[in-house]
C-alpha cells in the first residue's frame, strides 16, 4: 500500500490567512480542496507539496450563494470548493451542461466524491 509521506496540514480560517499560509509555505505549498486528486498523487510522489493548506473551512469559499450561477450568454460559472457531488447534483450544471453533471458522478464513489 502506497502512503502518503509526511506533510504541514493547515485549515485557514479566512481567505486572508489561506493566502498568508501559500506565501509562508513558498513554492512548497499547494491548496487542496477535496484532495481528489491531490491525495493520490501525493501518494505516487507526483506531486510532493511539504505543506498543504485546506479551502474547505473558508468560509468565503464556500458561499452557497456564489457557487454555481448561470450566466446570461448561456454559459454556467462554478465557484471554488464546488464538490464533485455538488456539481453532479446541481440542478442548474444538469439543465445547462449535463455531460460536465454526468462525468462528476462518474469520479469515484458516492462515500469518497
Amino acid at each position: 500500500m502506497l502512503r502518503l509521506p509526511s506533510f504541514t496540514y493547515r485549515q485557514p480560517k479566512t481567505l486572508k490567512d489561506a493566502l498568508v499560509m501559500k506565501a509562508d509555505a513558498g513554492p512548497h505549498g499547494m491548496y487542496v480542496a477535496g484532495g481528489t486528486d491531490l491525495y493520490p498523487n501525493m501518494k505516487r510522489r507526483h506531486q510532493e507539496p511539504k505543506t498543504v493548506i485546506s479551502l474547505m473551512g473558508v468560509p468565503e469559499l464556500r458561499a452557497s450563494d456564489s457557487r454555481t450561477v448561470e450566466r446570461s450568454d448561456g454559459g454556467t460559472v462554478l465557484g471554488t470548493c464546488l464538490t464533485l457531488t455538488e456539481l453532479s447534483d446541481s440542478p442548474t450544471v444538469r439543465r445547462t451542461h449535463g455531460a460536465v453533471a454526468d462525468a462528476a458522478a462518474l469520479v469515484s464513489t458516492p462515500l469518497l466524491r
